[in-house]
């Protein structure tokens, strides 16, 4: 169709050549016989149509430039999203020990999945108490997820300000960046990912539900560990020659409401590290000193539609 228009337009703009041409040799020819108002006058009538003609023309051309652009668009828009929807089904697949490959996804499709698997749901987590050495404050926690925590959990951190405050602008601007993709897996710009850190975003959810240790922020180790974190699920990964262990850290917002706050593998090679940061004698829950494989109470780990808005800034 556009081709038609411009052909038309090559056509038209002949024609208007043409006539200027004859408007120009009439002027020619009769400025000896009569002023040059007079062959204007007489001509004007053709060049104010010739203008007009000119002027639709090239509006109907831009309207289907406009609608070629516009479908070209949509469809690529549906490719995009057939593309994601493929990756978020194979990081939906990824348990442990399997990690992602970052050269299998773009960092659009992490958020999508991100965004459908913590942010438009809402997970209860209901604990047994008989499985635990040490009693718990909550009966049961429940995980209020925004997509403003994603950055954090690639390893994304705000940066601090001469008077030591901390400027949240570079995780927003990397989460605009990939949502109007603009940041790209292979064209990351000023940003710096921890790809340790998304090959294991699809374990958290198998963290906390099957975790090896449980424990409460007393456990952490100030001396050798910066983490600041509420309650801490720790996962020990077998059959990994990568990892040893995974960590999900959470953040308390409310009386039983968390947060995510970070996540981070353990490479085997620093498999000693998760000794290190953590008093693991302090765990509420210990996999090894347990009766039970797991503390969450059995079909009570749920999940429901949220019923209000998650995009509020955390």
């Amino acid at each position: 169709m556009l081709t038609m228009a411009v052909l038309k337009l090559s056509e038209d703009l002949e024609n208007i050549f043409n006539e200027k041409s004859k408007i120009l040799k009439a002027t020619t020819q009769d400025s000896d016989k009569k002023e040059f108002y007079e062959v204007i006058e007489e001509h004007g009538t053709n060049l104010k149509e010739i203008s007009k003609k000119l002027e639709s023309l090239t509006t109907h051309l831009q309207k289907q430039s406009l609608k070629l652009l516009d479908s070209s668009l949509v469809e690529i828009n549906k490719l995009k999203y057939a593309h994601s929807k493929e990756i978020i089904d194979y990081t939906k697949s990824l348990y442990i020990p399997r990690s992602i490959d970052k050269n299998a996804i773009t960092l659009f499709a992490l958020l999508n999945y991100f965004q459908k698997k913590y942010v438009f749901k809402n997970f209860i987590l209901h604990f047994d108490d008989e499985s635990f050495q040490k009693k718990l404050p909550w009966e049961k926690i429940e995980l209020n997820v925004k997509l403003n925590n994603l950055p954090h959990l690639l390893g994304i951190r705000g940066e601090r300000s001469l008077d030591g405050s901390v400027c949240r602008a570079k995780p927003r601007k990397f989460l605009d960046g990939v949502l109007f993709q603009w940041v790209l897996m292979e064209a990351l710009g000023e940003f710096v990912v921890d790809f340790e850190k998304l090959s294991v975003i699809p374990w958290m959810w198998q963290t906390m539900v099957m975790p090896t240790y449980i424990l409460p922020k007393e456990a952490i180790k100030r001396q050798n560990s910066k983490l600041n974190a509420d309650l801490i699920f720790i996962k020990r990964v077998l059959d990994s020659r990568e990892y040893a262990y995974h960590v999900v850290c959470l953040k308390q917002e409310d009386a039983d409401s968390f947060t995510f706050i970070s996540q981070f593998p353990i490479t085997t090679q620093r498999a000693a590290r998760v000794f290190e940061m953590f008093d693991l004698r302090k765990a509420y829950y210990d996999f090894y000193k347990s009766k039970k494989k797991t503390p969450i109470s059995s079909g009570r780990a749920g999940l429901a539609q949220k019923s209000q808005d998650r995009f509020s800034n955390p």
